[in-house]
């Protein structure tokens, strides 16, 4: 019932617009922006390891001109203890933003569910543990997180080109597990411009 539901409302939301665009692009995808630990003393990089998620995006021109977008990871990303490799998908559903004498940059934002899914292979790795190192198993499945986030974007337009950047604050429910991601990827537009 809530799928159907969903259809309907999405489809009633397309007949409403006007005119649509399509783009389609690669990026560069870090999953936490000064929060992730590379090294063995703590210490936080700027990025965390990157992944990069091919995405397709679909702009909507109607009373309030609105955008779903998809990118996805298609080459997992091994994690920095190896062993472990990540996918990622994520998803969003955003409120555009741009002035009418504005045809350089666009706003949006809006809510995004990220899909986290790490594969282990099985084996034993041994990595720092306080002041010494011990063993870990890694599992040999996948598990998926669930990452609600909302999202702010920045997009510059040359043409049918758009350089895309995208911050995700994750987490967003829970305060003391908020972390920021980015994304920051090059399109080519089809359909109008």
């Amino acid at each position: 019932m809530k799928f159907k539901l969903g259809c309907v409302v999405f489809f009633g939301l397309l007949t409403g617009c006007s005119s649509s665009k399509y783009s389609a692009g690669i990026g560069a995808y870090s999953s936490g922006v000064k929060s992730v630990s590379k090294k063995a003393s703590g210490a936080t990089g700027l990025l965390a390891p990157l992944a990069f998620p091919v995405g397709v995006r679909g702009e909507f021109e109607a009373t309030i001109p609105w955008i779903l977008a998809v990118d996805y990871t298609p080459l997992a990303r091994k994690s920095p203890e190896g062993q472990i490799k990540n996918t990622y998908l994520l998803t969003r559903a955003l409120v555009r933003y741009q002035a009418h004498d504005q045809t350089l940059f666009a706003f949006a934002f809006g809510p995004s569910l990220n899909l986290h899914t790490q594969k282990g292979s099985g084996v034993t790795v041994n990595l720092p543990n306080g002041n010494s190192t011990a063993d870990f198993l890694t599992p040999n499945y996948s598990v998926t997180t669930k990452i609600y986030s909302l999202n702010a974007v920045i997009d510059a337009r040359f043409g049918p080109v758009v350089l895309k950047n995208e911050f995700f604050l994750q987490n967003f429910l829970k305060t003391s597990r908020w972390n920021i991601a980015y994304l920051g990827s090059l399109h080519y537009q089809f359909g109008g411009l």
